[in-house]
């Protein structure tokens, strides 16, 4: 379905960097527990393509901060791609894609910043062309995000709040650019 790639041991390696790096700023103080509730506006782009979407996450676990994730995503825009037909031939088509996901959010709370979160999701990715019948192929594929969350101002237990998450994503669909910047506007309650 997808061929395995160096960039699922970068992620792990990241992980495991975030992890340490929160370990190490643990105070003795207890934080205040995570939101239990987290909707973002997000967008995914680099220099060739752009997606934007909406996550929506539940906190199942207080210690580690982890909580469940569903996101869907669509590109904004039709795209022209090359499809080949045969060895030798391609026909170029607008193509239109959308997608869902299931995954996880870690969130990992430090003293140096507000708090870094590491994410995994299997999406699905549909996709359509423009003025034509032809059938795209549907496709299963890994996501992760690793990056830093910037609250806008202290949120008490069951109040709602407003955020940032600005990071790195990691792709292995084969027809895009696997390495994205990843901004989501966050609101949690």
């Amino acid at each position: 379905m997808y061929a395995t790639v160096p960039g699922r041991p970068l992620c792990l390696a990241i992980l495991l960097f975030l992890t340490a790096i929160a370990a190490a700023a643990q105070t003795t103080d207890e934080p205040p527990p995570p939101p239990l509730h987290r909707i973002s506006l997000d967008a995914s782009f680099n220099g060739e393509d752009a997606f934007v979407g909406t996550t929506y996450s539940f906190r199942v676990l207080l210690r580690p901060h982890l909580a469940v994730a569903v996101e869907g995503w669509v590109r904004p825009y039709e795209k022209a791609v090359l499809v080949q037909e045969s060895d030798d031939v391609y026909y170029r088509l607008q193509e239109t894609r959308f997608g869902a996901g299931l995954g996880v959010d870690f969130v990992l709370p430090t003293g140096l910043l507000p708090y870094l979160f590491v994410s995994g999701f299997v999406e699905r990715s549909w996709s359509s062309y423009a003025g034509t019948e032809r059938e795209a192929a549907e496709t299963v594929f890994p996501v992760f995000r690793v990056g830093a969350g910037i609250p806008f101002g202290e949120q008490a237990e069951g109040e709602f709040a407003m955020g940032l998450r600005l990071g790195y994503q990691y792709s292995e669909f084969t027809d895009l650019t696997r390495h994205r910047a990843y901004v989501g506007l966050e609101f949690t309650f």
